[in-house]
């Protein structure tokens, strides 16, 4: 005979419970946030705590700009800066507390999800380890320009705007979360065992950006009259 899963449910004042409290021999990858692991019974109903979560994202932008202006005869000046800064943080943890699928396409299934759930025969089980999401990046963005009276029927204005942005830089696993393939044998360096052409942040044409860092050359040049 196939023991069935016996749930035992406690009122736990609202408060997050570990999954052995209920009977399972789980251990969550973030022991904190344990719970009752997700029991979808296809059709009839389901048990537990979201599969995708916990994920305290944290989002920090950082903004620094100034503006200058000046008239010098008939110049009129203008000057500016911006940079950001913008900072991602996502503990991410996927069936945390583990997640069992009762549906009737499952290999041993009765054909009806609510006697597998009673016979204790689920569909498939999964559990996740968890991950850390940790990414920084930058945006430049400057201006130089220049209304230039030049009489009194004729004004020239022109002047420049410089503008990058830098793609994602990855630091969660010591900063080598980041692989590149590329179409060469060329072997890590950092890692050489692994696989001919897989690359990590240090081997030549890797970062942790996964690319070279930016094209830097973002000028855009501007000329117009009245």
């Amino acid at each position: 005979m196939t023991a069935g899963i016996r749930l035992r449910f406690d009122d736990t004042g609202g408060t997050l419970a570990a999954p052995s409290s209920f009977g399972f021999n789980i251990v969550p990858q973030d022991a904190a946030a344990g719970t009752l692991p997700y029991i979808n019974v296809a059709g009839y109903f389901a048990l537990g705590f979201s599969t995708n979560g916990p994920q305290p994202r944290k989002d920090e932008n950082y903004n620094y700009l100034d503006n200058f202006s000046k008239v010098a005869g008939n110049h009129s000046l203008k000057f500016g800066a911006n940079v950001e800064r913008f900072v991602f943080s996502n503990p991410y943890y996927s069936a945390n507390s583990g997640f069992f699928n009762f549906v009737p396409s499952g290999t041993y299934s009765s054909g009806d999800p609510a006697a597998d759930f009673l016979l204790g025969v689920p569909s498939s089980y999964n559990q996740g380890s968890g991950f850390f999401v940790d990414v920084r990046a930058w945006h430049y963005y400057a201006y130089a320009q220049d209304h230039w009276k030049v009489s009194d029927t004729l004004t020239l204005a022109y002047g420049t705007g410089y503008d990058v942005e830098t793609p994602l830089e990855n630091l969660q696993y010591q900063g080598v979360g980041v692989t590149s393939w590329v179409a060469s044998n060329q072997q890590s360096k950092v890692f050489p065992n692994a696989p001919s052409g897989l690359l990590y942040p240090g081997d030549p044409g890797c970062n942790r950006n996964g690319s070279p860092t930016t094209h830097w050359a973002h000028f855009s040049p501007r000329v117009g009259f009245a």
